[in-house]
C-alpha cells in the first residue's frame, strides 16, 4: 500500500482564482520571469479506463529534467518499511480502536466487516488513519478502481528513462502523519469513512471527471469541504502544514539550469491554503495548461 494515498484519500484535486475552461488540465506552469517549473495535481489510484492521462502531463514530463514526487514510492514498498508501518499503525497490546468508538459507530463497523468477510478484530488493532486507508482501498479494489495512479505511472516512467527523481518529504514523515491522523476524533473519522465509502463509486466518478478537465472548484467542493466539516485539524495536517513545508523547496526550483515537474496529490492545489495560492501570493506567474 502506498502511503501517498493519503494525499487523495478524501478525494480532492483543484484552482484558486477562477473556474477553468473545459479544455484545461490539472497541470500548471509556474514562472518567475523566464525561469519556470511545472506542477500537476494527481489522483493516487486510477483504473485502466483512466488512461491515457490528460496530455498536459506527458507534455510537461517531456519538457523537464527532474521529476519531483511527494515521497519515495520504492521505499514505501520495501519489507523493512512495511514492518515499520505495521508497528506504528497498530495500537499497543491491550488497546484497540474499539475503546474510542461510540456503540452506533462500532455496530456500523461490525456490519461493514461482516459484509466484507473481514474479522472485526483484524481491523480494530489499527489506528484510525490506517483503518480509513484500509477500508477505502478495500472498496476501490472491489470496484476495480485501485490501479496505477499518476504518481506511480510517472515514477516508473522516470525510472525507465533514467531521469532524476527527487522527493518533497520522506516516507517516514508520511508514516508519522498517518499514525497521528484522527487522534482525538477517532469516532468521527470512522463514522465519516463508513458513510463516505458507501457511495465511493459515484464520488470517484465525479472526482475523476472533474479532474480530467481541470475543474478544481468542483473538486474542492467534492473533496475539501467535506474534510473541513469532519475536522479542521485533519485538513491542516494533511494539507496546510505540508504545503507550508513544501513551499520552501518549490521556490528553490528557480534560478537553476534544470526544469522540474512536481506531482502532488491534487488536494494540495486547492483553496486558500493551496500551493497555487501560496505561489501566486508570492508573485509567481501561474498558467494552467490545456
Amino acid at each position: 500500500m502506498h502511503l501517498s494515498i493519503i494525499g487523495g484519500l478524501f478525494a480532492s484535486l483543484y484552482l484558486f482564482l477562477s473556474p477553468p475552461s473545459v479544455a484545461d488540465a490539472p497541470v500548471w506552469k509556474i514562472s518567475n520571469g523566464s525561469d519556470y517549473f511545472y506542477i500537476g495535481g494527481t489522483i493516487h489510484v486510477l483504473s485502466d479506463d483512466d488512461y491515457p492521462l490528460p496530455s498536459a502531463f506527458s507534455e510537461a514530463y517531456s519538457l523537464t529534467d527532474i521529476l519531483i514526487l511527494e515521497a519515495d514510492l520504492a521505499h514505501v514498498q520495501s519489507p523493512a518499511f512495511q514492518q515499520q508501518l505495521l508497528q506504528q499503525m497498530s495500537y499497543p497490546p491491550g488497546q484497540s480502536l474499539i475503546e474510542f468508538l461510540e456503540p452506533t459507530t462500532l455496530d456500523a463497523l461490525s456490519a461493514y466487516c461482516e459484509s466484507r468477510h473481514i474479522p472485526l478484530q483484524s481491523l480494530t488493532q489499527f489506528k484510525p488513519g490506517m483503518l480509513t486507508v484500509m477500508m477505502t482501498m478495500t472498496e476501490l479494489q472491489r470496484l476495480g478502481l485501485a490501479g496505477t495512479g499518476v504518481d506511480q505511472y510517472f515514477y516508473s516512467r522516470a525510472t525507465n528513462d533514467a531521469k532524476t527523481i527527487r522527493y518533497l518529504e520522506s516516507a517516514e514523515q508520511q508514516l508519522a502523519l498517518l499514525a497521528d491522523m484522527g487522534k482525538g476524533v477517532e469516532n468521527e473519522l470512522i463514522k465519516y469513512t463508513l458513510r463516505d465509502i458507501s457511495g465511493i463509486d459515484g464520488v470517484m466518478t465525479d472526482l475523476k471527471n472533474a479532474w480530467r478537465i481541470g475543474d478544481l472548484s468542483e473538486l474542492t467542493k467534492l473533496g475539501i469541504s467535506p474534510m473541513l466539516e469532519l475536522d479542521e485539524t485533519i485538513y491542516r495536517q494533511l494539507a496546510v502544514e505540508r504545503n507550508d513545508a513544501w513551499m520552501s523547496k518549490l521556490v528553490q526550483l528557480f534560478d537553476n539550469q534544470d526544469k522540474e515537474l512536481v506531482l502532488v496529490g491534487a488536494l494540495h492545489l486547492a483553496g486558500d491554503d493551496s500551493l497555487l495560492q501560496l505561489l501566486g501570493d508570492q508573485g509567481y506567474q501561474l498558467e494552467q495548461m490545456p
